[in-house]
């Protein structure tokens, strides 16, 4: 029993000796990264695979201007019923947490939901798997920095979710470094989607929030693969410079001037040729 005790002790240290590794300098951020871990116990190896993703993303972030620290609360929840009820807590008043079980919205696997009023990214179900979970992870602290980044103003529905499934999808190798893999069944929706003439990418960048949640769910699961496709693009064919600019333009933009009018003035060739990019993209995939 002592061994074990010593044992787990030892693992305890490890495990904060990681979590410290998540506190570091980000000049551009001008404050700390700060990442507090509450919930299910996260292995000292899981642990340092979000701190090195964690570091690509604060790489990728650093060019542009936020002037906060950057503290982020990931709460982890074994059962996604933990965590639903959890939420429900926290918003008793909110319809989408009012259903009997949890599967009923966020389906079965892993699943996470980002609270920008409590800096939290909430992961549920990581019974189910932890390489799903960790994936979920990504996602939801991409949310955090995207929100950094805009600040009071929300940001376009599709840029926020098609940065955070690039970020999902990330791979590390010695060779060719960080790669974003778009899931195989992904591109065969969209494939479909272009096939039937229903990729209307104009549409997707002025689409409100609620419109695109409500397509996403009855309309095959596809516009999460749709916004990380754009952002794909966007990041392959933009040079950092550009990509800052457009986004800045967002941040900045006056209510009553469009996402699509912005990128037309800023993409190469124009709307038209950047809706030729996303069909290359996807076909050529």
């Amino acid at each position: 029993e002592k061994v074990h005790e010593k044992k787990q002790e030892v693992k305890r240290i490890i495990i904060l000796s990681i979590v410290a590794l998540c506190l570091w300098p980000v000049d551009s951020f001008a404050g700390l990264v700060n990442v507090s871990y509450e919930g299910e116990n996260l292995s000292a190896k899981n642990l340092s695979k979000i701190d090195m993703r964690l570091n690509y993303m604060s790489d990728f972030y650093s060019g542009f201007e936020v002037k906060e620290t950057i503290d982020v609360t990931l709460k982890v929840f074994k059962t996604q019923d933990e965590g639903y009820a959890y939420m429900r807590g926290l918003y008793p008043n909110s319809t989408q947490y009012r259903k009997t079980t949890s599967s009923s919205y966020f389906g079965f696997g892993v699943a996470g939901v980002y609270m920008p009023a409590t800096k939290t990214a909430a992961i549920l179900g990581i019974e189910k798997g932890i390489d799903a979970g960790l994936k979920v992870i990504y996602h939801e602290l991409s949310h955090h920095f995207t929100r950094l980044v805009f600040g009071r103003r929300n940001p376009p529905i599709w840029f926020n979710e098609g940065l955070a499934e690039y970020f999902e999808h990330l791979v590390y190798s010695k060779k060719k470094g960080w790669i974003s893999e778009f899931p195989e069944l992904d591109k065969g929706k969209l494939r479909t989607m272009i096939m039937l003439d229903e990729l209307n990418v104009r549409n997707l960048l002025d689409m409100s929030h609620m419109e695109f949640m409500s397509r996403h769910r009855h309309e095959g699961q596809t516009y999460y693969s749709f916004s990380y496709a754009v952002v794909s693009v966007l990041l392959s064919e933009l040079s950092d410079d550009a990509f800052r600019d457009f986004v800045g333009r967002m941040v900045t933009r006056p209510t009553d001037v469009k996402t699509s009018d912005i990128l037309a003035a800023v993409f190469p060739g124009g709307f038209t040729a950047f809706e030729s990019s996303i069909q290359k993209f996807i076909m050529n995939q």
